[in-house]
């Protein structure tokens, strides 16, 4: 964070608590942030992925998709297939 490389998808944070952080970071040791910190230095939105995405669809997903992508007059796909 240091070198300002933000994920682009993080949410800008609440301008009201602004002056509560300023007041609290001083107090957060090199420490604090190692136990803290996740066990990989990237942190990644991959790991909130949508758990659907992550497993084979149920047969009730795949007929769905198929009769949607039958309107749209593409194929099927939106649903992890």
């Amino acid at each position: 964070m240091r070198r300002f490389g933000f994920d682009s998808g993080l949410a800008p944070h609440a301008l009201q608590s602004y002056r509560a952080w300023q007041r609290l970071t001083p107090h957060v040791t090199e420490g604090t942030v190692a136990r803290l910190a996740p066990g990989q230095p990237n942190v990644s939105v991959t790991a909130e992925a949508d758990p659907a995405a992550l497993r084979a669809p149920t047969s009730a997903e795949a007929r769905l998709e198929a009769q949607l992508a039958a309107q749209r007059g593409g194929t099927a796909g939106g649903l992890g297939m």
